[in-house]
């Protein structure tokens, strides 16, 4: 094996520590924003939504470019570092956290490798995501109707992860793809703390003593296999759903706090407010549908209110608008952004006469057939549900039932949400099929992990405590299984880990740069893959538009591929369009006849260009690589 191949080149190192630094300044503007009284768990979150906000309402409300926005938060970033270091008060509960995130970055270092070695290879990415974050970078604004047409399917969709990716970026010097997966994986690290600490609190804990290498291990298996929502597809690309989940989770348990604090009289919750509303900048500003989840979340939140008698309403309600108000700015300003720059450029409703109401229960019921093969997440929610409603009824829980219950309406809302958007947002091939089922569900993991978590904690200090106390040798041996475990896992996975290291991918990413380079800008290309789903006419898609100047540009004609059909209709399609060159991915027999080629070989990729006469000649080819057929390898 060419162990090269998995280890980062010096700039990807340079890309990873760049993004490390960048979320060590979300911490340290979060720190400074939210106050000597808050809980420096969630100053990371707090400062990536305060800044990505900041900027989202100054990009749609002014014409400063983001170059000066990036300059603005590095500066801001470096006093606030220097102030929450000289605010703080380094006493144990700090000190112990310190360490915790220390040892958590080392057991995370194989993971880190890994990812710094990848590139993008998946379909949302291709489509949408990078060309979002590319765009906002070659232009240094949002785009709109003075500048060239985006390519991305969906630029109307918020853009939280990609000013990350943008601020990553401008830092390196270039354009850096993977930057929303290093973010993920960042994410996914800020929040082990979190999962330790709900841990801490089954236990009984009240000041922070679980610092150690078992602790760090434990809150990242906590995120990652123990959520039940670990997916490798979408935590190491740049889709949104990872941070939707984190930030979700850390909304989530900053609501609870504060109910926790009304409940109790205690004098913090303005500091939760502000920290809340913080984060829920980032979130509200990550996915279209962040609003419905958020609304959900508020609302179960009302109803612990209206139950529990310790919880005065007047009180809460007075917090709402600290906490909704800076969020719902973000929101709106991208809103309007939209209505005038963007419209028709997102998700959206479908007209009523082609919803899919008379096959509402068969969608129903295949939503639960996929819930019923991923048991584990499932199985958590409903135990979830089932022990809030309980703890709903007969007012018993206490702390921990407010959560229960917040956690398990939340789930069962979504559900219902989810059901009504198949039926009237989706097409019905796309509804009959519960299309992305599991995959939305992801959102709500984390919530879910860190609720189990304090159950984890009470079984834990029941029945383990006891076991384990006096017995330090069978201690020390389980807590270095788990640290053994964490650190080798990505090695030992690391095919599992590379989902980029496709052949086929790999080729098609090659070609399409080679064509980027070459290409005139009065080029209309189409591509030719006929057992493919579009996934290849994508990669070129990106790969040429992306990386040529946006205006004058090659066109891209994207639907001219017709699979197995005849060739008289495709044809007629090229000449429509004025198709000047083909890349064909997988050759045959019929492209040839129908093009005049004497023959196209079956070992590569072949671009073809029409020449004045009208006769198509061969321009290059691209041998494959390790494989003999472009889909004769699993991808």
């Amino acid at each position: 094996m060419d162990l090269s191949a998995y280890l980062p080149s010096p700039s990807q190192t340079s890309n990873l520590a760049i993004a490390m630094l960048t979320m060590i300044g979300f911490a340290a503007v979060g720190g400074a924003l939210s106050g000597t009284k808050r809980d420096p768990l969630f100053d990371v979150f707090t400062g990536f939504g305060a800044v990505t906000g900041v900027m989202t309402v100054l990009g749609v409300a002014t014409d400063i470019p983001f170059s000066w926005m990036a300059i603005g938060f590095w500066s801001s970033a470096a006093l606030a570092a220097i102030f929450v270091l000289y605010k703080s008060d380094f006493g144990m509960k700090l000190k112990s956290l310190l360490k915790l995130r220390v040892r958590i970055v080392i057991l995370c270092l194989p993971i880190l490798v890994s990812v710094s070695a990848m590139n993008a290879s998946q379909w949302d990415e291709f489509s949408q995501w990078l060309f979002n974050a590319l765009y906002i970078y070659k232009f240094d604004l949002f785009p709109h109707n003075d500048l060239p047409k985006s390519p991305s399917v969906f630029p109307a969709y918020p853009h939280g992860n990609q000013l990350f990716t943008y601020l990553v970026s401008y830092a390196s010097g270039d354009f850096v793809e993977m930057s929303v997966a290093y973010g993920n994986v960042l994410l996914l690290m800020a929040l082990a703390p979190v999962y330790v600490a709900m841990v801490e609190t089954g236990r009984g804990i009240s000041t922070r003593q679980m610092d150690g290498w078992f602790a760090a291990g434990l809150g990242i298996l906590g995120v990652t296999i123990l959520s039940t929502t670990f997916v490798q597809k979408l935590v190491f690309t740049a889709y949104a759903d990872t941070a939707t989940a984190v930030l979700f989770a850390v909304i989530g348990i900053l609501f609870w706090h504060l109910l926790n604090e009304l409940a109790d009289n205690a004098r913090n919750s303005s500091t939760i407010c502000w920290q809340f509303a913080f984060a829920c900048m980032l979130f509200i500003n990550l996915k279209q549908t962040n609003l419905v989840l958020l609304g959900i979340l508020v609302l179960a939140g009302g109803g612990v209110v209206l139950r529990d008698p310790k919880i005065c309403l007047r009180k809460f309600l007075l917090c709402l608008p600290t906490m909704l108000g800076l969020p719902l700015i973000v929101y709106f300003s991208w809103r309007f952004h939209v209505a005038e720059h963007l419209i028709g450029k997102e998700f959206y409703f479908l007209p009523s006469d082609k919803w899919s109401v008379d096959r509402a229960f068969d969608i129903l019921s295949r939503m639960f057939l996929v819930a019923s093969k991923k048991g584990a997440y499932f199985g958590m929610m409903t135990a979830i549900s089932i022990a809030g409603i309980w703890c709903f009824v007969t007012g018993r829980g206490g702390r921990y039932g407010r959560l229960l219950f917040m956690s398990g309406a939340v789930f069962m809302c979504y559900w219902l949400f989810l059901w009504a958007m198949y039926i009237t947002a989706f097409t019905e091939f796309e509804a009959t099929r519960a299309t992305s089922f599991w995959r939305y569900n992801i959102h709500l993991g984390l919530l879910g992990a860190l609720t189990t978590a304090v159950t984890l904690g009470m079984l834990f200090r029941n029945h383990l405590e006891s076991l384990l106390q006096g017995r330090k040798h069978l201690k020390t041996a389980f807590s270095g299984l788990i640290v053994l475990g964490v650190a080798a896992t990505p090695i030992i996975f690391n095919h599992k880990v590379r989902i980029d290291r496709r052949p086929q991918i790999e080729h098609i990413r090659v070609a399409g740069q080679d064509l980027a380079q070459t290409l005139p800008s009065n080029t209309t290309l189409a591509v030719f893959d006929p057992d493919g789903q579009g996934l290849a006419a994508l990669i070129i898609k990106y790969e040429v538009l992306g990386f040529s100047a946006f205006d004058p540009s090659p066109q891209f004609v994207y639907d001219v591929n017709l699979g197995k059909s005849n060739w008289r209709k495709t044809a007629s399609l090229l000449k429509k369009y004025g198709v000047s060159h083909v890349w064909i991915h997988q050759a045959t027999d019929w492209y040839a006849a129908g093009l005049g080629i004497p023959q196209l070989r079956s070992d590569g990729s072949t671009l073809v260009k029409k020449s004045e006469n009208g006769s198509w000649q061969i321009e290059e080819f691209w041998p494959y690589k390790n494989y003999t057929a472009p889909y004769s390898l699993p991808d």
